[in-house]
């Protein structure tokens, strides 16, 4: 495990060191991090910090180009203390528990019907995009943003056509000849 000093270590892989880890959760009285293994610990350790590499994202740019981690950024000196403490809790859930655990996908379908609109048809994925740790997410929001909450997950939805005028005709009037993809062009 090498950690990240905040110097900006080209390749750390941890955010804490072990002593630290221990000396944290000794404090707090955490039992199960007190009965795990070094070896186990610092697993932990660098599984938390993969996990926050992969599901947060820096607010301010890396402090050096060529270190390992998103962290430290900016003019910084050393690292942000959340960032090390949000290591330090992760660690500790993942010495018992998969911190990503496997989520069921699909898609569903959902048809309303809409005063003056007609039929709504709306495709979303039924999996609940979610949080594992909001209390982490809270805890990091100064300085990181939560990948998922980026807004490129949604719903895609279209509106079946009702009225002829924006109906596809085979003739060219009055709809485009795109099945109404652009709108009615107002010719009546």
């Amino acid at each position: 495990m090498i950690v990240e000093t905040g110097s900006g270590v080209a390749n750390a892989d941890a955010y804490t060191s072990l002593a630290d880890f221990r000396a944290y959760h000794a404090a707090r009285g955490n039992a199960a991090v007190e009965a795990a293994t070094d070896d186990a610990c610092n697993a932990a350790i660098v599984l938390a910090t993969d996990y926050l590499e992969i599901t947060y994202e820096a607010r301010a740019r890396r402090k050096v180009a060529t270190q390992g981690l998103q962290w430290p950024t900016g003019d910084a000196e050393g690292l942000e203390p959340l960032i090390v403490r949000a290591v330090m809790l992760l660690a500790a859930e993942a010495l018992s528990n998969d911190l990503t655990p496997r989520i069921e996908r699909g898609t569903a379908r959902q048809l309303d019907k809409l005063d003056g609109v007609g039929m709504t048809e709306t495709y979303f994925d039924a999996a609940p995009v979610l949080d594992h740790y909001p209390q982490v997410t809270a805890m990091l929001s100064p300085v990181a943003r939560h990948r998922s909450a980026s807004g490129k997950f949604g719903r895609v939805s279209r509106d079946l056509p009702q009225d002829p005028r924006w109906c596809d005709y085979s003739n060219g009037i009055p709809g485009n000849g795109l099945g109404g993809l652009f709108g009615y062009w107002g010719r009546e």
